[in-house]
């Protein structure tokens, strides 16, 4: 598995990744490239194993691997596997399993792209301060090591906790098989693989209650196909269900968060929103039903109308699992027009809430034009907008759509923004980039356009207490 990168290609800390903080990134580059370049040229390429070709050699083959359970004994060859790894703190070049032998091992299946595996590590790597007597956690990512290598010195996250990893990996994947990352496989001190969770479940509680032996009283991460309708066999197929409908409480470790399409010959018949709140559910569901009416929803078009604000509806909740739902919804074909019309029923039906569209008078922000607007017609060429993250920013080439639609996601403009101006060509506009409103009404009249306060009859929508929806 060990290709015999140079170690300064493979960037060990004790190397120069710590030389990297006393030397300008141009000459350290530089110096990097010049040292691969010269000692690859004495690397015997007859010497270099593929991982297949590693796990071959200690009795694994690609094709003869089957998933381990829980349960099952760890084969001996996968102990003593080399695993390929960057950053080691004792500058090694590979580990084994077996350095570790004896130990909770905490394997740690994570990708340098995956925003939830690295923003779990800090506390992760605090767990196994606490404990480091008892256990280890072991990151493991299949890709290049000169990328892992690199990521672990430069990401703000990872870099301070002087983190290795293992690299390069195809064999472990497939024997401690998932779907998704992050994902943590636990082998017990006596050798079996006793529990697979998520990053959450990498807490204090729990490593005690596994060396305690009581791993059975740890929440499971019990994987699902998100391709599949959820929650159902495997028996039935997605072109089999005429019309589906589930919603389940609290967090599912199988699940990630975040929503999937269920599509039948191009048309959109479902949607499946997982360990989500149930406000972010009803902002899916309102989404599309202002699409429909060909209006565009945000914050702003919101009103929450409810009486216990201890209710999960007005809290960020995201990261408590007993708040977080899934749902789907799958209709037939012919009344997929209809989807988000059922969701909103099912969502009204099942929780303690009624949420609907209804026209409001509401205090608005009116955009409107208090000069001839061809000076900011667009000259045309490559689009731009980079409202409002640079300074000065600029939008180029789009239409007014674009900036009323990026203005109200801003919290920092208070109301609504309705555009009056009636003007449906493509414009280019210049914007100091600060989005405090006296600022930006300064910009906007140096161009031909005002904005000011009144009140509008639009579409809002809402949600109550049944309760109070029902008198």
């Amino acid at each position: 598995m060990n290709k015999n990168y140079p170690r300064a290609f493979l960037c060990p800390k004790y190397t120069l990744c710590k030389a990297k903080k006393a030397i300008p990134k141009r000459l350290y580059f530089t110096g990097i490239f010049i040292y691969i370049a010269i000692t690859t040229l004495s690397v015997c390429p007859a010497a270099a194993q593929t991982p297949e070709q590693l796990g071959a050699g200690q009795g694994f083959s690609m094709d003869s691997i089957k998933p381990l359970q829980i349960g099952d004994t760890i084969p001996e060859a996968l102990w003593h596997l080399p695993l390929r790894v960057v950053n080691h703190p004792e500058r090694k070049d590979t580990i084994t399993l077996n350095d570790y032998r004896g130990k909770l091992i905490i394997l740690d299946f994570w990708a340098t792209w995956c925003s939830s595996c690295i923003a779990a590590m800090p506390e992760t790597h605090e767990v196994e301060k606490e404990y480091s007597e008892d256990m280890v956690v072991i990151p493991i990512s299949d890709e290049p090591s000169d990328k892992v290598g690199t990521f672990l010195f430069t990401n703000k996250t990872v870099e301070p906790l002087s983190l290795y990893s293992v690299t390069e990996d195809k064999l472990l994947k497939v024997v401690f098989h998932h779907r998704m990352v992050p994902h943590y496989a636990w082998i017990s001190p006596k050798g079996e693989l006793g529990a697979t969770t998520t990053a959450e479940r990498v807490n204090p509680q729990n490593i005690q209650l596994f060396l305690a032996g009581e791993q059975s009283k740890i929440t499971m991460k019990k994987e699902i196909d998100t391709e599949r309708p959820l929650f159902i066999s495997d028996v039935i197929d997605l072109d089999d269900l005429a019309y589906y409908s589930v919603f389940t409480k609290g967090k599912y470790d199988g699940l990630p968060s975040g929503n999937r399409l269920r599509n039948e010959n191009g048309v959109v018949r479902g949607r499946a929103i997982t360990n989500s709140s149930i406000l972010d559910i009803y902002r899916v569901a309102a989404y599309q039903l202002f699409e429909q009416r060909r209006e565009s929803f945000n914050e702003k078009r919101l009103i929450i109308n409810v009486t216990d604000t201890s209710e999960s509806l007005t809290k960020k909740v995201n990261s408590i699992a007993d708040s977080l739902l899934n749902y789907e919804i799958i209709v037939p074909v012919h009344l997929a027009d209809s989807l988000y019309s059922y969701m909103l029923k099912d969502l009204n039906r099942y929780t303690n809430y009624q949420g609907y569209v209804e026209n409001r008078e509401i205090k608005c922000l009116i955009l409107t034009k208090n000069a001839d607007l061809k000076k900011i017609k667009s000259k045309g060429g490559k689009k731009e907008n980079s409202l409002f993250f640079k300074h000065p920013s600029i939008l180029r080439n789009y239409p007014l759509k674009s900036l009323i639609r990026r203005l109200n996601d801003y919290p920092e403009i208070p109301f609504l923004v309705v555009d009056e101006t009636g003007y449906e060509e493509k414009v280019d506009l210049l914007f100091s980039g600060e989005v405090e409103l006296k600022e930006l009404k300064k910009d906007l009249n140096r161009q031909g356009l005002d904005l000011s306060e009144d009140y509008r009859t639009v579409a809002m929508f809402i949600i109550e207490d049944k309760s109070v929806a029902q008198h």
